[in-house]
Formats: structure tokens, C-alpha cells, sequence
């Protein structure tokens, strides 16, 4: 990758610290651009208190909702769009300041933009390796109230270490004085930059040093209190800009007002390479990495173990570490273990799970669940749950239990929950994972409602869901009509183990009559679809589940175990995910199916030659389809699992 910019143009670059490039772009592609912001301001609804971007000052919401654009896409008013009655000046359209902040990827025209060859090689022609894009914006500097942009500095929302930000600028329309063009500080005028209202003579410090120093007016920005020299970047329509430090290195850049009768809207890209954005943009878009060696490849260098992972199918009962059921056993008096030892523990969990017989599988977990009716155990066995599971790099789970089977002893439902939760936190703490709990009502039992209602009482303290589990045959989910109808009332989330060891209908039952949000396992959807490989043809409940980008939990250990398969290499995930299903990777249960999501992962590039590639898509496929809030999926999809597959590709995770 690379080959754009000439030899002249690098020099240029490196020694000026930015540098215009006439012709980069062409009409058409700017003209597509133009439309898509028109179209975004359009049907943009301001708030009640719509957010209004300056560098001078931020009202409380304006920061809000400026640290909260990172993942959507959100309009800023200009400073003076608003009269003293609050009405806007001038028509919403030329009242907006800028558009931002993830318009490459949430709005197609801004994508295709954003991910060309060129734009890719012109980076790498100025050194940026393996370059990420953070942030998109689309400016406007509006006729009459286009307001100055002061010598500044983002990087307390694009920090990386080492500096590496970079700005990549496109003039939409032509940018002249007279219409505030940007003006960008030349490499070594100074190396700091602030804004003073105080005058001459305010000591400042900036966050890259703690040494004071004296700022001096600018000529050209009276407001503007700084040390660098600036040179005006006129472009005309086409011109593209690569500026070092566009938001948050050492460089800064200003503007001066629009009091002209012409617009300037030019969009801009920072990119960084080879960082990770902090939490207070994590929700920015990044690049896909150019191609390396390793580009969609695991190689023997690959550490699958270190992939971030999402987890959206694991029963906290069926992870219980050996050692910990036999001390809980030992602590509690607990005396139908088969064995104290260990090593024959594990392996009788295991050849346990191996019977072919989702019943037989289930008559293990009459240990785990008889060792976790205190409250202690049942806080550490969630404690070392969560340790566990960010050991293996899942950065996101949710954990399922039915908190009737730990009330033999005394304890109420309520004190079940409150303990697991408590664990969770005390195990994630420090932490990349986010852990959640989903209430599971047994199936077999009739308390579904009692546990539905549990779980929508704990919704806002750390439980995001409601199943129902247990055997499967004989126990359709329209048993439980009046849970499911409660959880959907009450707008809460719902999963329902369907599909595992029973056929169609369980799944038919689960989505058309109980509102699945996911299906826990939905293997048997295959029984819905016929013909050979390549000629597939879909059934209308398989169409339906498709269509409807209905989560499948898959589980491909657990279900050779459970006689769904005979071995990795039969399971059917591998013609799910090329049918294009929501198709997810899952545990289910790690103690009896002696797994984990990186033994998960390894088996299924063993079987079917999956790389980072795959990975990637079905780890945001779960991400996607995960109960917690929108804004929470796509933080984590955007500020941990794209950037660390990108740090994968490049080698360095």
C-alpha cells in the first residue's frame, strides 16, 4: 500500500506538518458527500436543548452530547444560530455547525468515502502504518454565523501515545479567507498552543507538560492567545489535506469566522495508527488496517487466547472450577461428590457430558447446583466465573442461572441474585470484561413467572434478561406463556433455549408465540433447509429466522456432547455462517464440556479454516445481538473489538 503522494510531497509533508493535495478527490464522490449531510441535517430533530460547538466554551449538555457522538451520528449548531428567545436565526440548514462523529460507520455514502484504496495509501506514504480512523465529521462554516474556530487541541478525546492523530481534510466546496478557510501551524513555530480570555500575560500548561508558559496574541485570532505561526490553507473544491496533529497531537489549527455569503463544508477523518482510543471515545469507528501478512489469517504467531471476546451463552452452573466444587463440597458438607481428586473430577464432568443425551448431560449439574446453596459460594463461584472468563479475553458476557435451584437451603430468590451480581462485579473489577446476568427459569418447573418477574425487578442493577432452561422434549416453551408475556410487556429481554435436542417446532413456538429476542442453541433450524452445499433452499421458518436476524447461541462443543453432532467438523455453524445467519460462538457449559471461548475458537479453525476474518464478524454478530444498551454494544465493538483485531492483523496484540 502506498505510492500516491509524490517524493515531493512527502518532503513537503514532513517538513511543513500538513500538505494539500489538488484533485484528490473528484466531484462525484464530493457530490454524493454534500447529499448525504443535506440529508442527515434534514432529518435531524434538534432536542429541547440542542448542543452548540464552539472551542471558546461548552454548556454541561453540550458536552454530554458531544462525548456521546462518538458512536452516532449528531448535528452542532453554530454559536450565534440562536436568537435570545431561542429561536434559530436562520433556517435549520444553515445553522449547523458540523456533523459528527461516526458518519463512517453508520451512513453508507461516508463509508465508501472514508475506505478507498488512495485515501489508504496516502496515509501509508506518510508513515502511518496499519492506520485506524477515529472520527468523521462533515463541517460547515455557515454564511454570516460561521463562528471562528480558536487554536485548539482534541486530544482529550483522541489521546494516543505515542501522538500519532493525523487529519485527513476535504474541501467540499472552494475554502478562501473570506469564508474562514482552516490555517494550520507550521512545524516548528512552537510547541504548545491555549486559548486565554485573561490577555497576555495568563500562565497556562497544557496536558502534555506541566511547564507554564506565557501565551502571546495572535494576529489573526484576537481571542486566540498562542505560539505558532499559521499559514492559510485556500483550497479549492477536491483538495484533500493531510495535517499531523489534525485533533490531538502537538499541532493545532484554527479558523477564522464566516462573514462572507458562501459556505464552507469540508469533511474531515483523523487518523491514528497503531493506538487504542480511550474510553472517552470508544465508540469511534476504525479503519479496516491495510493488508499485512496476517490480513484475515491466523498464523502460528496468532494468539487466539488474547481476541476479544463476546459471550452471550454460558450457564454459571456448568463453569464451576474442579477444585472449587470439591472446597465448597468440603466447606458445606456436600458428600455425593464421585471424587475428591481433582483431575478425576474434571474428567467425570466431562465423560458426563459425552452421553449423546441432552437429559443425561443435564444430570451432572446435580453436583454444581448442590454446592452452591450459600451465599458465599454462590458469590465466589460468580467471582471466579468472571475472573475466568476475562482471563480468556472476553471482554463481554452474559451469564445465565436459575436462581430456584439455590434456595434449598433457605435462601430467597433476591439473596441468589444479589449474591451472583456481587461476584460479577468483585471478578470483573479492573477488567476489559462488562458481565451481565440473565434470570433462567427451569423449564421442567412452574415458577416461570415468579422468575420473570425476579428478573425485570433486577434490570437496572446488573440483570439484563430472562430463559427458560432445562429439558426441552416434552416441555415446549408455550408452557410458559405467561412469562414470556410479562417480559414483553414490560419490554424487557428475552432468550429461550430452543432447538437444542428438540426439533422445529420448539423454535416455531419460541419465536412466533414467546417473542424470542435470540434462540439458546437453535441448532435444529437445519432441519429446515435442504439441498447440497452451494444450492441450499430455506425453509419458511428458516427464512423467517434469517430474515428476522434472529441470534442463533451456537454452542459446537456442548452439542457433539449432546449427540446434536458427531464431531466440530460436522456442525452445522460453519453452513450457518455462510447462509448468513446471526449466527454467535458460544460455551455453554465449561466444566462439563471442558471448554472455552479461545478452545472454541481453535477447534473451529481446526475444522473449518476460520481466520481473524471470521472471528471478527461472528465476536461483533454477538456484540450486535447482546442485551445491554445500544450505546454500551457499540462502544465495545468500536473502542475494544475492532481495534484489537487490528492490532491482530498488524501483529502486535
Amino acid at each position: 500500500m502506498g505510492q500516491i503522494l509524490t517524493d515531493e510531497q512527502v518532503a513537503q509533508y514532513h517538513r511543513d506538518g500538513f500538505l494539500a493535495v489538488p484533485g484528490f478527490v473528484g466531484p462525484q464522490a464530493l457530490a454524493e458527500l454534500k447529499a448525504a449531510a443535506e440529508r442527515i441535517v434534514e432529518e435531524f430533530v434538534p432536542p429541547e436543548r440542542p448542543a452548540v460547538f464552539t472551542t471558546d466554551e461548552q454548556t454541561r449538555v453540550s458536552d454530554r452530547q458531544f462525548l456521546q457522538s462518538g458512536g452516532r451520528v449528531w448535528c452542532f449548531f453554530e454559536e450565534d444560530a440562536f436568537a435570545v428567545d431561542g429561536s434559530l436565526r436562520q433556517p435549520k440548514a444553515l445553522s449547523i455547525n458540523k456533523i459528527g462523529h461516526a458518519m463512517h460507520d453508520l451512513v453508507p455514502e461516508f463509508e465508501r468515502f472514508s475506505y478507498t484504496a488512495d485515501l489508504a495509501g496516502a496515509v501509508a506514504d506518510i508513515g502511518l502504518i496499519d492506520a485506524l480512523a477515529l472520527q468523521s465529521m462533515y463541517i460547515f462554516k455557515q454564511p454570516h454565523i460561521g463562528g471562528e474556530v480558536g487554536c485548539h487541541q482534541d486530544a482529550a478525546f483522541l489521546y494516543t501515545d505515542p501522538i500519532s492523530v493525523t487529519g485527513c481534510w476535504f474541501a467540499v466546496e472552494d475554502a478562501t479567507l473570506e469564508n474562514g478557510c482552516l490555517w494550520a501551524a507550521l512545524v516548528g513555530t512552537a510547541r504548545r498552543c491555549g486559548r486565554s480570555s485573561a490577555g497576555p500575560g495568563r500562565r497556562t500548561t497544557t496536558a502534555r507538560s506541566s511547564a507554564p508558559w506565557t501565551p502571546l496574541p495572535c494576529p489573526r485570532h484576537p481571542t486566540t492567545w498562542c505560539r505558532w505561526r499559521y499559514r492559510p490553507a485556500r483550497w479549492c473544491s477536491c483538495t484533500a489535506c493531510c495535517r499531523t496533529g489534525a485533533t490531538s497531537t502537538t499541532r493545532p489549527s484554527a479558523a477564522t469566522p464566516t462573514r462572507s455569503t458562501a459556505s464552507r463544508p469540508p469533511p474531515s477523518t483523523p487518523i491514528g495508527t497503531g493506538c487504542s482510543a480511550p474510553p472517552a471515545c470508544r465508540c469511534a469507528r476504525w479503519t479496516r488496517s491495510p493488508p499485512s501478512d496476517t490480513d484475515g489469517h491466523l498464523t502460528m504467531n496468532t494468539n487466539i487466547s488474547a481476541l476479544p471476546k463476546v459471550l452471550l451463552h454460558d450457564h454459571l452452573d456448568g463453569g464451576l472450577r474442579p477444585r472449587t466444587v470439591i472446597e465448597l463440597a468440603e466447606e458445606y458438607g456436600y458428600g455425593n461428590l464421585p471424587t475428591h481428586d481433582v483431575d478425576e473430577l474434571a474428567a467425570w464432568f466431562n465423560r458426563g457430558a459425552k452421553r449423546n443425551d441432552l437429559v443425561l448431560y443435564l444430570e451432572t449439574f446435580a453436583h454444581t447446583v448442590g454446592v452452591m446453596q450459600h451465599r458465599d459460594a454462590i458469590e465466589r463461584v460468580a467471582y471466579e466465573c468472571a475472573v475466568d472468563l476475562a482471563a480468556d479475553g472476553v471482554v463481554y458476557a452474559e451469564v445465565r442461572m436459575a436462581p430456584e435451584l439455590c434456595t434449598e437451603q433457605g435462601l430467597t430468590l433476591d439473596e441468589v441474585v444479589q449474591a451472583i451480581i456481587d461476584g460479577f462485579q468483585r471478578g470483573s473489577a479492573g477488567t476489559d470484561l462488562t458481565i451481565y446476568l440473565i434470570c433462567s427459569a427451569m423449564r421442567t418447573a412452574a415458577r416461570s413467572l415468579e422468575i420473570a418477574e425476579l428478573a425485570v425487578r433486577w434490570r437496572d442493577r446488573g440483570c439484563v434478561g430472562f430463559d427458560i432452561a432445562g429439558a426441552e422434549a416434552g416441555y415446549p416453551p408455550t408452557r410458559h406463556l405467561d412469562a414470556f408475556h410479562y417480559v414483553q410487556r414490560e419490554n424487557f429481554h428475552t432468550t429461550i433455549h430452543a432447538g437444542e435436542a428438540f426439533g422445529l417446532p420448539s423454535i416455531w413456538e419460541a419465536v412466533q408465540f414467546c417473542g424470542a429476542e435470540r434462540l439458546g442453541h437453535g441448532v435444529r433450524i437445519v432441519d429446515d433447509i435442504t439441498g447440497p452445499e452451494g444450492q441450499e433452499q430455506l425453509g419458511r421458518l428458516a427464512a423467517f429466522v434469517r430474515d428476522r436476524r434472529i441470534p442463533l447461541e451456537l454452542c459446537p462443543t456442548s452439542n457433539v456432547g449432546t449427540g446434536v453432532c458427531a464431531t466440530i467438523a460436522d456442525h452445522p455453524i460453519g453452513m450457518l455462517k455462510r447462509l448468513r445467519f446471526r449466527v454467535t460462538l458460544n460455551t455453554d457449559n465449561r466444566l462439563m464440556s471442558d471448554t472455552s471461548m479461545t478452545k472454541e475458537m481453535e477447534q473451529l479453525a481446526d475444522a473449518f479454516g476460520w481466520g481473524l476474518d471470521d472471528f471478527e464478524w461472528i465476536t461483533i454478530n454477538s456484540m450486535k445481538s447482546a442485551f445491554a444498551p445500544f450505546p454500551e454494544r457499540l462502544a465495545i465493538i468500536n473502542g475494544i473489538i475492532k481495534p484489537r483485531y487490528a492490532m491482530a492483523r498488524a501483529g502486535t496484540l
